[in-house]
C-alpha cells in the first residue's frame, strides 16, 4: 500500500464520520420514548418519579457553622 492510497483511505473515513455526524445533528434532540412495561398512560398525564423530599438544613439561623475541624 502506498502513501497515496492511505491518505486517500483517510480522507474517506473523515468524511464518513463527518457525514455521519451531520446525520444525527438532524435527529430531532427530544426522541420518542416507549414504555418499558407495555401499558400506555393516559393522554395528558404525564408519570412523574416519586422522589423523597430534599433535607431541610438542621443548624440555627444566624449562627456561624460549627467548626469541622479543631486545631
Amino acid at each position: 500500500m502506498s502513501i497515496a492510497t492511505a491518505v486517500i483511505l483517510n480522507v474517506a473515513a473523515i468524511v464518513g464520520l463527518l457525514v455521519l455526524l451531520a446525520a444525527t445533528m438532524r435527529l430531532p434532540y427530544h426522541l420518542p420514548m416507549a414504555p418499558r412495561s407495555g401499558t400506555v398512560a393516559p393522554d395528558g398525564t404525564r408519570r412523574r418519579r416519586k422522589t423523597a423530599p430534599a433535607s431541610r438544613p438542621s443548624r440555627r439561623r444566624g449562627l456561624p457553622p460549627e467548626p469541622v475541624y479543631e486545631r
